[in-house]
């Protein structure tokens, strides 16, 4: 019997899974949960313990051992979040599976950004493998938050659908379910009425930033860093005062919470994804990423965040 295998290595990943249109309704899910975040056992252990959807659920060590795994496996569809991928385009070869994709963040709005190198160009097109995100040609969809916005940055094979829900509203609707999953013992502790300033991280913590918070910690009643969930160790030195958000909540949940409790919410961040659903909310401070490939991403960020909030 073929089934449907879907592919976590993050929380949101997860997220967007449940938000998929008639999730419930697909047979047979099997879903894939990788070891590449913070507390990703736990969170293994929590979807095994209370949610009921999956027919099985494995945990993996590594993305590689994702593909071993399925090559063995009788799939009738994955879902995944990367398709310009020439281990998918094998396992299509393998399968004949169907392929859906499912919104990363703010990178699939630029799909160039994946854009796979130019070598083994006849490979890629004997598996049918296409060179940028949604291009490939066992790609029957992509979901995503705001079609309009994915549909003027580029243009794909593939149907171009809405997840059920937006972002908050699935958030606040499914609040309590995800709660259980995330391994986060303070959020029961979140302040009310107080000014906040939350540093989100990408992968490495940025000294700079640091340095802004250094100076202007006193201005705050709580100062906190939310690592990036694959930053499982944090091996900066964080100033005196400042407090690691550890487990794998979303920032989403935790941001969501924080405007919920009344509080005056500031985020440090070097073009987050889970800060643009709130920019009418918080006071949002954009800095400059250490990584230089990063540069063009801000400028993509400022556009994205500029075309959302038209649509």
């Amino acid at each position: 019997m073929k089934r449907n295998y879907f592919i976590v290595s993050k929380p949101l990943r997860y997220l967007n899974i449940k938000n998929i249109p008639g999730f419930e309704q697909i047979p047979s899910k099997r879903l894939i949960i990788v070891d590449k975040f913070n507390k990703a056992d736990e969170f293994y252990k929590n979807v095994c313990l209370y949610e009921n959807c999956w027919e099985k659920v494995y945990f993996v060590s590594s993305v590689n051992k994702v593909y071993l795994l399925l090559l063995f496996k009788r799939i009738k569809a994955l879902y995944i979040f990367v398709d310009c991928s020439i281990m998918i385009g094998i396992l299509y070869l393998i399968h004949r599976m169907e392929v859906v994709l499912l919104e990363e963040g703010i990178g699939t709005y630029f799909p160039e950004i994946f854009k796979a190198p130019k070598q083994r160009t006849f490979i890629r097109k004997f598996l049918h493998v296409g060179d940028v995100l949604g291009s490939s040609d066992f790609t029957s969809k992509i979901y995503v938050y705001f079609p309009k916005v994915f549909l003027s940055n580029t243009i794909v094979k593939c149907d171009v659908c809405s997840f059920e829900e937006n972002m908050l509203q699935f958030i606040v609707q499914n609040k309590e379910e995800f709660l259980k999953l995330f391994s986060c013992e303070y959020y029961k502790e979140l302040p009310f009425g107080s000014k906040v300033l939350l540093y989100i991280t990408e992968w490495n913590i940025d000294s700079k930033i640091l340095k802004f918070i250094e100076e202007h910690s006193n201005e705050f009643d709580y100062v906190w860093i939310k690592p990036h969930p694959h930053n499982k160790h944090v091996s900066a030195k964080i100033p005196l005062g400042v407090t690691i958000l550890g487990g794998n909540i979303m920032a989403e949940f935790l941001i969501s919470e924080l405007i919920s409790r009344g509080n005056e919410v500031t985020i440090c961040h070097c073009g987050s994804t889970s800060v643009i659903y709130f920019m009418d909310k918080i006071k949002s401070i954009l800095f400059e990423s250490v990584d230089a490939a990063n540069f063009e991403w801000q400028s993509k960020y400022n556009t994205l965040v500029h075309e959302i909030s038209l649509n």
